[in-house]
C-alpha cells in the first residue's frame, strides 16, 4: 500500500506546532475592525475559547478580525501534515454529500453517525450539509451491545428514548419524514453497524422503518467515477480510498474525534456522553475546517 500526497510523516499522529504568539493566559483583544491589529488584554478572550460545540453557529459569530486573527494562528500551528489531514477530511466529506445527493437527492436525507472513528469526517459533512442533517451517537460496541441488550423496565426503554428525542431521533420524526435516515459507520467486521441498526429498529426504539438503512463509509465511494475524484483535485482513486482506509486502521481519526468513547450501553441510556472537552490543537484544527468550508476555498485536497 503507498501514500501520495501526504508526505512521509502523515502516518504518525497528526501534531500541531506550539509557536504561537498568545499571551500567558491565552486572552486576546482585537483593537481595531479597520485593522486586522492585534494587542494582548487580560479582559478579552482568545476567540478559540468560544468554541464548545464546534459548530458553525459559533464560527458565524466571530468577528472578522477575530477569525483573521485565528486565520494566522491556525497557520502558525498547524504543521503540513496535519493540512494534509485536514485536506482528506474535507475531501472526504464532499464526496460523501455528492454520492448522497445523486442517490436521494439535496436535503433528502439524515446520516447517523455511529462511533469515533467516522466522527471527524461525519462533523465535517455537516458543515457541507447542515448540523441538522447529520447526527452522531456514541455507539462503539453497538455490535456488542445489542448482543447484551435487555430492556428489564420501561424505565430504561424512557431514558433510551428521552435521548434520541434529545439529538432529534424521536420515532414519531422518523415514522412522519420523508428524508432517508442513513445509519454510517466506518467497518471492519460490520457487527458495530449491524448492531445499532437493530438496535434502532428493534420495537421497543422505532420498529422497522422503511427510510432508515445502514451504509458502510468506505464502500461509499467504490462505485464513484473516476472521473469525480479528478473533478475533485484526486488525481487518484485507489490512492485515496487506501490512504482513506489507513486513518482509519491507525485510529489517527479518534484524535479529533467530536464525541467521547461510550464505554457501556448505560453511558448512551442515561445521557451521560457530554460534548467532548477539545485541547486548543483539536479547536485549532476544527477552526481550520470551518474556515476552509465556509469560504468554499477550491483545490481542498491540495496534494
Amino acid at each position: 500500500m503507498q501514500i501520495i500526497g501526504y508526505g512521509t510523516n502523515f502516518l504518525y499522529s497528526p501534531k500541531i506546532i506550539n509557536n504561537d504568539v498568545e499571551s500567558p493566559n491565552n486572552n486576546i483583544r482585537v483593537t481595531s475592525t479597520q485593522t486586522n491589529s492585534v494587542s494582548f488584554n487580560s479582559l478579552y478572550i482568545n476567540p478559540i475559547n468560544k468554541f464548545k460545540n464546534f459548530s458553525m453557529d459559533e464560527y458565524n459569530k466571530l468577528s472578522n478580525s477575530e477569525k483573521n486573527y485565528l486565520r494566522r494562528m491556525s497557520s502558525n500551528r498547524i504543521q503540513n501534515n496535519t493540512n494534509e489531514f485536514i485536506n482528506i477530511h474535507e475531501s472526504a466529506a464532499s464526496l460523501t454529500k455528492q454520492v448522497l445527493d445523486k442517490k436521494y437527492g439535496e436535503g433528502n436525507y439524515v446520516v447517523i453517525s455511529i462511533g469515533r472513528s467516522l466522527s471527524s469526517i461525519s462533523k465535517t459533512l455537516s458543515y457541507q450539509i447542515g448540523e441538522d442533517n447529520v447526527k452522531q451517537i456514541p455507539l462503539s460496541n453497538a455490535g456488542r451491545f445489542q448482543q447484551k441488550l435487555n430492556f428489564d423496565n420501561n424505565d430504561d426503554i424512557n431514558k433510551f428514548k428521552e435521548y434520541l428525542d434529545s439529538i432529534g431521533l424521536s420515532k414519531n420524526e422518523i415514522e412522519t419524514s420523508d428524508k432517508n435516515y442513513l445509519i454510517m459507520d466506518y467497518c471492519e467486521s460490520g457487527k458495530s453497524l449491524n448492531g445499532a441498526y437493530n438496535l434502532l429498529t428493534s420495537d421497543d426504539v422505532w420498529g422497522k422503518q422503511s427510510n432508515v438503512n445502514t451504509q458502510d463509509f468506505v464502500k461509499l465511494f467504490y462505485d464513484i467515477d473516476e472521473e469525480v475524484f479528478r473533478k475533485n483535485n484526486i488525481p487518484d482513486k485507489y490512492y485515496f480510498l487506501d490512504d482513506l482506509e489507513i486513518i482509519f486502521l491507525q485510529c489517527l481519526t479518534k484524535k479529533f474525534a467530536t464525541i467521547s468513547r461510550c464505554g457501556s450501553l448505560s453511558d448512551t441510556i442515561n445521557s451521560r456522553i457530554q460534548p467532548k472537552n477539545m485541547d486548543k490543537e483539536q479547536k485549532y484544527f476544527w477552526f481550520k475546517i470551518m474556515d476552509d468550508i465556509s469560504t468554499k476555498k477550491e483545490n481542498i485536497y491540495n496534494i
